[in-house]
């Protein structure tokens, strides 16, 4: 074997077992002229096209450690047949042997979408080499990559595509099953849309998909495939070698019959008889009763069942099926030959599926004739011909025949006896002379049907040399009939006579069409050919069934167009948006990629900073527990001294296990020290200082001491321990270690604090999002309340932690659930305005008309809150603007009573209607009258509010200003026509309810307008 130095690129032959590790090419060849062959090599000659592929080769085995490299084109010294043989048959086996097997695939540009169907790699010549079937399968590891050389998968990554592609099953691919054990007609299925540049090379590419081994003949032609196949059968009983032809969309096998079938041998003619075998497998149940097959005396010997259907065909049930239907055999056609056990399989006959038959139907021996026939065997009158004589003394040319006939021995075949002929057919026949302008003579040859008295009769008619026979065929039907019973007529040169007569053959009958001058000499005429006449009214006919046709279909035709442009301008639209969003992923991806340079950084730079700390840290930690051991009294201190005196190491006071042990008094006693100077570890910083008089455990969990939490749990500290808001260790901590340790020691995962918080809603309230994850992954209940009835839903959406929120949502929490005063999440974020809260929760199904206890939708809390960006937000998404609550306010009447002056602009430029009313019948101007809003007064006036509308009460906003003593109010109201006597039910106008509620400046203002403006009524 010879293999090529990957430094050097020198080749070195290597011998058995010596050969060392090496990388294998697949890929298309190119022009022989570019590929470099193994002359090239020896002669050091590297400037062909082709060596860019080797280098590449060579470059990449380098990258993975390798030393040597075999290439198909250059490592085989193809002048030498004997090597050439040896090679082809040891190709498998080389391909098996490789380290790594690189596919190169020239015509796979860099950037293609490997994994859309429409790419270059599905459509890859390399797919559709006959070679590359077994560089595909025998490799162990194979490396795919494109033009560039760039990686682009391994077979594993890519096997689904590659079975899409080959319609080879994964399980042969990747090698989970031997692909030699799939049957012979699946293997050779897979072959079946492959090509090689020489006939021969279809079959000997196989050789190592069905381990034969086989000499090279090249000139044979199809005969290599026939030996192939005579091959397999010498070492295998699975017949489905004989089901090539077969098709899954054709079960009954029909096709045109010939009364006396010819055979199409026993041997399929390419891999592409197998095309639709790729389902094909052996019979499962009839595993055990395979037959042998064997060859001899120009006939395939086996034992087959046969089955004759309900028109007396035999077929041969084979042992195999399609795996998705085991109740079924193939079986092939077969017919009956000279002998009685003698039979041919007729060609244009497909096998078809039949019931698969008991174990007990017996089998019979068949003998099935190997060569396929090229004719028939001659029987009686089985065709009609015809032979044309006397033109030639005529001076006469037999210029076409219509339809087009093939002259074989001065004959040609018409038709055959078992021909199905219903209607009459005319053969043409046109003779041209040399003579110029002169007439074209057709003779025409009808064949009547064969209950017909007369099977044949001919005529003859002039034509004009312009018209084509296809012309005067269709113009035929426009003639007089009597003009096509006529066979005189004369070209104007000559008068000709046309006869028909019949000869009695061994192949049939051949009728003789005679042409004779009858001796006349025409007479000059201007007549015109009848065949003109007929074939203008053949155009005018078709000219007007296709003005008919088009004027049925013209108004389809432009509506279909008009959609058609319809969607075109939508896709336009659609790729604008997606060129758009490609813009903008491009920039995030560029601030991404920066973010995560930048971490790639601090990472490297915090590893070289640890180095060597574990170690330090086992150490100290072995110190910790031995001193620790001493203390608890389960070892000595002192050499020599009792196991049990080293108890008196400690205090009398000292306990060693449980609530108050010596290691929680250490602790508490440092704790007490805060106000001193010097603090000392673990109380180290200010925050430590806080909360001192908590429990220790929880002191420790919230100042995320994660040691000290799990010292104090190995010595007996109380788990259950709260502090004075009965808050567990579990529920301050934000250290997903401690809440670990907490749990592992036996901390309750649904403890409740004062508020009956569990740690799930605290976390989510706290915008701890690990320790949410952490404990929900630990089975916390996730739709748990506390006493306002908000769970960790609402409660991360009132912390505001959108990653919290976007987590408990992932995780399924319930998006409508309500607390006390009936707010679901979505109402909780409109009230605190959260935008991006709102949105979350919307793009994930929240109600957006959900009603509160008071009938507030999240419009009217975002509008009562003053929230602007949300009320933007709920509107955009199709919030109800006219929703009202239990005071029959809508979100206008809300954000006016509120002043949320921007918030009332924007409803009002949505269209929020300007005089709706409330349960006490006040518009949004009375509203805002009473609350004493100038801005909000002043907007409403601007966009038309009716000045002079009345309440329930029939006062009107200038009356509740006035009772309120909003003096601007009742400038900017009277300046716009406002009526300063209405009295409505009340019976005190405007003034009276200024004096009587002691509004001075007031009344001194109402005074002076009235005095100014004239009464106009109440």
């Amino acid at each position: 074997m010879r293999l090529i130095n990957v430094d050097t690129l020198e080749m070195q032959e290597f011998f058995e077992p010596t050969i060392p590790p090496y990388a294998i090419l697949s890929h298309r060849w190119g022009a022989d002229n570019e590929e470099v062959s193994f002359s090239d090599i020896t002669d050091g000659l590297t400037r062909k096209a082709g060596m860019a592929k080797l280098k590449g080769c060579c470059k990449q085995a380098k990258k993975d450690k390798l030393d040597y490299v075999w290439i198909d084109t250059c490592c085989i010294n193809k002048e030498s047949s004997k090597e050439l043989d040896e090679a082809i048959n040891s190709m498998f086996q080389w391909y098996r042997r490789a380290s790594v097997c690189y596919t190169y695939m020239s015509d796979v540009p860099e950037g293609d979408d490997i994994w859309d169907p429409t790419s270059r790699f599905y459509s890859s010549s390399w797919f559709q080499r006959g070679w590359t079937l077994q560089e595909l399968l025998a490799p162990v590891d194979a490396s795919f990559y494109n033009e560039e050389w760039n990686f682009i998968g391994t077979k594993a990554d890519l096997s689904r595509e590659i079975e899409d592609i080959t319609g080879i099953p994964r399980k042969y691919l990747l090698g989970w099953a031997d692909f030699h054990q799939a049957s012979v007609a699946q293997r050779m299925s897979w072959a079946a849309k492959r090509e090689t540049k020489r006939t021969e090379d279809i079959a000997y590419c196989l050789l190592g998909i069905f381990n034969i081994s086989m000499s090279m003949i090249y000139g044979e032609k199809e005969k290599a495939f026939e030996r192939l196949q005579l091959k397999i059968l010498e070492q295998t009983t699975d017949d489905s070698i004989l089901a090539w032809g077969w098709t899954e969309t054709d079960t009954n096998g029909k096709s045109p019959e010939a009364s006396n079938p010819i055979s199409a041998g026993i041997f399929a003619s390419s891999p592409r008889d197998f095309a639709c075998c790729g389902h094909v497998v052996p019979h499962a149940q009839r595993s055990n009763h395979n037959s042998t097959l064997t060859v001899s005396g120009g006939y395939l010997h086996t034992s087959l069942r046969l089955k004759n259907n309900k028109n007396n065909k035999s077929y041969a049930m084979l042992n195999c099926c399609s795996e998705d239907d085991d109740s079924k055999v193939i079986a092939i056609p077969l017919h009956p030959a000279s002998s009685a056990n003698e039979y041919i399989r007729p060609q244009n006959q497909r096998p078809i599926l039949v019931k698969t038959p008991s174990v007990e139907d017996p089998s019979q021996n068949l003998q099935i004739k190997i060569d396929r026939q090229v004719h028939p065997l001659p029987t009686a009158e089985t065709s009609t011909w015809l032979h044309v004589e006397g033109y030639q003394k005529l001076e006469l040319k037999l210029a076409e025949t219509y339809p087009p006939l093939e002259w074989k021995r001065s004959r040609a075949l018409l038709t055959k006896k078992d021909d199905d002929k219903s209607s009459t057919n005319t053969q043409l026949l046109r003779f041209t002379s040399d003579v110029p302008e002169s007439y074209d003579l057709i003779v025409g040859i009808k064949m009547n049907s064969s209950n017909s008295e007369s099977p044949m009769r001919s005529y003859v008619i002039q034509a004009l040399r312009k018209l084509t026979m296809e012309d005067i065929e269709k113009s035929l039907e426009f003639m007089d009939p009597k003009s096509l019973e006529v066979n005189t007529t004369d070209n104007g040169v000559t008068e000709v006579a046309v006869t028909l007569t019949q000869e009695t053959v061994p192949q049939g009958v051949v009728y003789l069409v005679s042409l004779e001058s009858t001796n006349t000499v025409p007479t000059a005429s201007d007549k015109v050919p009848a065949i003109i006449t007929a074939k203008l009214k053949y155009d005018f006919m078709d000219a007007l069934r296709k003005e008919h046709l088009t004027g049925s279909t013209e108004r389809p035709a432009l509506d279909s167009l008009a959609a058609l442009q319809d969607r075109r301008k939508s896709v336009e639209a659609t790729m604008r948006a997606i060129e758009e969003e490609e813009k903008a992923l491009a920039d995030r991806k560029s601030l991404v990629l920066k973010d995560l340079e930048s971490l790639t950084d601090r990472i490297a730079a915090e590893e070289a900073q640890i180095q060597g700390r574990p170690e330090s840290y086992r150490k100290f930690k072995r110190d910790r527990l031995k001193t620790q051991s001493i203390l608890d009294g389960e070892s000595v201190y002192f050499p020599n001294c009792p196991t049990n005196q080293s108890l008196f190491l400690l205090v009398k006071e000292d306990v060693v296990h449980g609530p108050g042990n010596w290691f929680e008094k250490i602790i508490q006693r440092r704790l007490e020290r805060v106000s001193e100077t010097s603090l000392l570890w673990p109380v180290e910083v200010e925050q430590d200082m806080k909360n001192k008089d908590q429990p220790l455990l929880v002191w420790a969990a919230a100042n995320k001491k994660a040691d000290i939490v799990e010292i104090l749990l190995e010595k007996g500290s109380d788990i259950k321990v709260k502090d004075k808001n009965g808050c567990t260790a579990l529920c301050v901590t934000n250290n997903t270690q401690i809440t670990e340790i907490l749990l592992n020691h036996g901390a309750q995962l649904e403890t409740r604090n004062l508020r009956n918080n569990t740690p799930l809603i605290c976390a989510a309230r706290g915008g701890w999002k690990k320790k949410v994850a952490f404990l929900l992954k630990k089975g916390a209940d996730i739709e748990a309340r506390n006493s306002l009835k908000n769970t960790a839903l609402a409660s991360a959406v009132l912390g505001g932690d959108l990653g919290v929120i976007g987590l408990l949502l992932d995780k399924g929490a319930d998006a409508e659930s309500k607390n006390d005063c009936g707010d679901t999440p979505l109402a909780i974020a409109a009230i605190k305005g959260r935008k991006r809260t709102t949105t979350r929760l919307l793009a994930k199904g929240a109600k957006i008309e959900s009603r509160n206890n008071n009938q507030e939708t999240p419009l009217a809390l975002a509008a009562i809150n003053g929230r602007l960006e949300t009320t933007k937000l709920l509107l955009k998404n199709g919030a109800d603007i006219e929703a009202r609550d239990k005071d029959e306010r809508t979100p206008l009447a809300c954000a006016v009573m509120k002043g949320n002056v921007e918030v009332v602009e924007v409803l009002l430029e949505e269209g929020a209607d300007i005089e709706v009313r409330d349960v006490d019948g006040r518009s949004p101007l009375a509203l805002a009258a009473m609350d004493g809003s100038e801005s909000i007064v002043k907007l409403l006036l601007e966009k038309d509010a009716n000045v002079n509308s009345r309440d329930l009460k029939r006062v009107t906003a200038l009356w509740h200003a006035a009772s309120l003593g909003h003096e601007s109010i009742i400038k900017m109201l009277s300046n716009e026509g406002a009526k300063l006597d209405v009295q409505g039910r009340t019976q005190l106008s405007p003034l009276m309810v200024a004096q009587q509620n002691e509004h001075k400046g007031t009344v001194k203002l109402l005074k002076k307008l009235l005095k100014e403006t004239p009464p106009r009524g109440s």
